[in-house]
């Protein structure tokens, strides 16, 4: 789950051209068909792990 959100979110970047991407929980839940609590808490360890900086609907990748 950890590489799928990566993808995505790397996806999200490369189109919007910003490392910069807004977007909920519950909406990249939505986009990778799973819960929004599996996506906060692979979330969560990716931020642990400095792989992302989350704030309030937003993720920046490092």
């Amino acid at each position: 789950m950890d590489e799928r959100i990566l993808n995505l979110l790397h996806d999200k970047a490369t189109l919007s051209n910003s490392q910069i991407i807004k977007i909920s929980h519950q909406a990249l839940a939505d986009d990778l068909a799973t819960s929004r609590e599996v996506i906060s808490r692979v979330l969560k360890k990716l931020e642990n792990d400095n792989k992302l900086i989350l704030s309030h609907q937003t993720i920046k990748i490092l």
